[in-house]
């Protein structure tokens, strides 16, 4: 058995796990800044997107990859409507309380990663249509987006709380 290094496949690994690292404040539930709400989105759309790109199958895969995309965007949406955002207007801070959605849609693009660069480092990397894992990536970082997106959006409008203690 002979392993193929691809080094595109390890940058979509620390892409991943760049996702999931920056979901942590989230966990604690501390003031982080509002252009951090952005970053899980950022990392885990990004990996998403190269999973895509790896795959050989025309059009279809493409078309439920968007499909997929949506729908999770629209989940993360109608989840973060229920999330109470408190903002501390005067320095651009956000603070929730500790949520664990964001870090297990992280994790399980991270899962996703580690299961589709593990077929590639080992010669396996074509996935059959139907089974290719970039479509539940695209699902789980819709999420996050939608989910990132919503609570930005309330983020802003919400009244100014003193967060800076």
């Amino acid at each position: 058995m002979s392993i193929t290094f691809n080094l595109v496949a390890l940058l979509n690994v620390l892409l991943a796990a760049a996702g999931l690292w920056t979901t942590v404040p989230e966990l604690r539930g501390r003031p982080v800044k509002l252009w951090r709400l952005g970053l899980p989105a950022f990392f885990c759309t990004m990996t998403a997107i190269i999973m895509l790109s790896g795959t050989p199958t025309p059009h279809l895969l493409e078309f439920a990859w968007l499909v997929a995309g949506l729908i999770g965007a629209f989940a993360g949406i109608v989840a973060a409507s229920f999330v109470k955002v408190r903002t501390d207007q005067m320095w651009g801070l956000v603070q929730f309380n500790p949520a664990f959605m964001g870090a297990i849609a992280a994790l399980a693009i991270f899962g996703l990663v580690i299961v589709d660069s593990s077929a590639v480092w080992l010669g396996h990397g074509i996935w059959p249509p139907t089974q290719d894992p970039a479509v539940a990536a695209a699902l789980m970082a819709g999420f996050i987006d939608g989910r990132a997106w919503r609570i930005a959006a309330n983020a802003v409008r919400s009244p100014h709380a003193d967060l800076n203690d």
